[in-house]
């Protein structure tokens, strides 16, 4: 190979390269003390990822009813929770092995997505290469992707909301084509098939650009039709998911997630933090910046200009600028729906940091070396800055990890084995369920309820009683064994949907009484006991299950075919 070939190949690769040394960096602390960061989302995901990875193994595969994971109650949470990329997580858990190994992929793979994306983003708009990246180095150790380092799934979102608004910019800039409507189905849903909150608000925030490419496309019945093509596909391809949801929220009562207080979680301005609810100081101020030139330039560019209005909305809606305490009050049930106000700003990181991107650009070219030198120096401060935070904030909760007394950051189990040695072990040594046996803790998301207290029922009837029982999965059907001394009634230690079926000691329970928590309550024999507790879905959620199989499929075949060509013509 020439050597300006291999030069030029070196170059293209060094942004991805300096990419990863920088993530890596962020988390070496973790890496060289081998620490697996248990953080308030991180079991509940474990959960979920293990009963996918245990019907893999086994070959028992259960849609809708978890018999591996929650504790082996029957609950229903992969089906409307990424149900796709629940199955693609248990296969890389299956294959790292441990849970440790499982965490670090992971972490990386999600900061790494969220640099390459905000990159192709900035030289989407044609930013400076080198910008492009001190920009994507600062959007992935910040906010919403650095949050994933203790598996708060919004860092997904955050890592491929730049994706979407690269769709946003076409809708902008080509007034002929505006909505390219396969590549924004495809990413809408993927993003669906890992975390739908982000989906709904990414969906919120690029409707102003939608509007705006449709004011100056010169065809906008073909928009039209390009926009209706994009949502069929969608509609398509995350069929699996409405449709599950559809048929539970229709016929039954699902809890609400844990209710918060508002306002404590809105975005205030702080000078040590950049996750979560946490504005940082020097990055607040480039945002002002960013919209005084905005004020002075809006003519300008209008991309810039909507990206800037945009953005700024949208963090003031999430800040602590939004009466949260009145609206609570008035609307008691965004508590446990929006729960964190700064969950609606999640597209306003790529907006923000595109705009700014611009922005320096446009200086470069008006005032040359010396405003390129200046936004240089401002933007590696930042990286430096929010690369130091991420480091102490992952420092923080490596020290905990290596704490024997503690190993977890989050208190609030009803039970976690006084030997915490033992559960680093686990997670460092093992994928197994002994992780899961260990640490048991309520939490109401999509449990069946009459009612909205539902953690200490949960405890008290659900987790309290596991031990009496022993347990079988045999296909899609969860088996539980019990002795007793008599013939009282109890409840047993499961939770049943209107779709699902119990059969007690050979005989159908799926009618008897249940508890605030949809808990049946059975008649015990002398001796040994048996149930056997399955989930029947409609003949019509299946076609619409393969529906959304087969539109993957096709997708899948049809970019290979279309790679393949490109690569003949790029050879031939």
């Amino acid at each position: 190979m020439p050597k300006d070939k291999i030069k030029n190949y070196i170059l293209a690769c060094l942004p991805y390269i300096i990419m990863l040394l920088v993530i890596i960096y962020g988390i070496s602390y973790q890496l060289v003390n081998r620490a697996t960061v248990v953080g308030s989302d991180t079991m509940i995901h474990f959960q979920r990822f293990y009963d996918a990875m245990a019907q893999i193994k086994t070959g028992n595969y259960s849609y809708f009813q978890m018999n591996y994971g929650l504790y082996r109650t029957g609950r229903v949470f992969n089906a409307i929770y990424g149900p796709f990329f629940a199955y693609l997580n248990g296969i890389l858990l299956l294959i790292c092995g441990t849970w440790y190994r499982f965490e670090i992929i992971s972490i990386i793979a999600v900061h790494l997505i969220g640099a390459i994306s905000m990159y192709q983003l900035s030289l989407k708009v044609k930013t400076n290469k080198w910008i492009a990246l001190l920009l994507s180095l600062i959007y992935t150790e910040s906010n919403f992707v650095v949050s994933f380092e203790r598996f708060n799934f919004m860092g997904w979102g955050g890592a491929l909301a730049p994706l979407v608004i690269i769709q946003a910019v076409n809708m902008v800039q080509d007034h002929k084509r505006p909505i390219h409507w396969l590549q924004l189905a495809l990413i809408m849903s993927i993003i669906a098939q890992i975390h739908l909150w982000s989906t709904l608000m990414l969906t919120i925030t690029i409707i102003p650009f939608a509007i705006y490419g449709l004011i100056k496309t010169i065809d906008k019945k073909e928009m039209i039709i390009s926009c209706l093509k994009s949502i069929g596909l969608a509609i398509l391809l995350t069929a699996n998911i409405w449709g599950a949801m559809l048929l539970l929220y229709r016929s039954n009562n699902l809890a609400l997630p844990n209710a918060h207080s508002l306002r404590g979680y809105a975005f205030k301005i702080v000078s040590d933090q950049n996750f979560h609810a946490a504005l940082l100081l020097s990055t607040a101020i480039v945002i002002i910046l960013q919209a005084v030139y905005i004020l002075f330039h809006f003519k300008k560019i209008p991309l810039n200009t909507l990206a800037t209005s945009v953005a700024v909305f949208w963090l003031i809606v999430a800040s602590r600028l939004m009466p949260w305490f009145r609206l609570q009050a008035k609307y008691p049930k965004f508590r446990a729906s929006i729960q964190f106000p700064y969950r609606l700003s999640i597209g306003i990181w790529p907006l923000i940091f595109m705009a700014i991107g611009i922005t320096l650009t446009h200086l470069n070219l008006k005032y040359g070396l010396k405003a390129k030198i200046l936004a240089f120096i401002v933007l590696i401060l930042m990286v430096k800055q929010n690369v130091a935070i991420t480091r102490n904030y992952n420092k923080f909760f490596v020290d905990i990890y290596l704490n024997d007394s503690k190993v977890i950051t989050n208190g609030n189990y009803y039970k976690m084995p006084k030997d915490r040695v033992q559960f680093r072990n686990i997670l460092y040594k093992t994928n197994s369920r002994k992780l899961l046996d260990l640490s048991l803790r309520a939490q109401p998301d999509y449990l069946p309820a009459k009612t909205s207290a539902t953690n200490d029922i949960f405890e008290q009837q659900v987790l309290k009683q596991l031990k009496y029982y022993k347990y079988k999965v045999k296909g899609d059907r969860l088996y539980l064994f019990w002795q007793s001394k008599n013939t009282k009634k109890r409840y047993l230690p499961i939770v049943m949907y209107s779709q699902s079926h119990l059969i007690v000691n050979g005989k159908d329970a799926t009618d008897v009484t249940k508890n605030k928590i949809y808990q049946p309550y059975v008649q015990s024999g002398v001796g040994s006991n048996s149930a056997i507790l399955y989930f029947i879905a409609p003949t019509w959620f299946w076609i619409l299950m393969w529906l959304s199989i087969l539109s993957w499929l096709w997708l899948l075949v049809y970019g290979i075919k279309k790679s393949f060509h490109r690569s003949k013509h790029l050879f031939s």
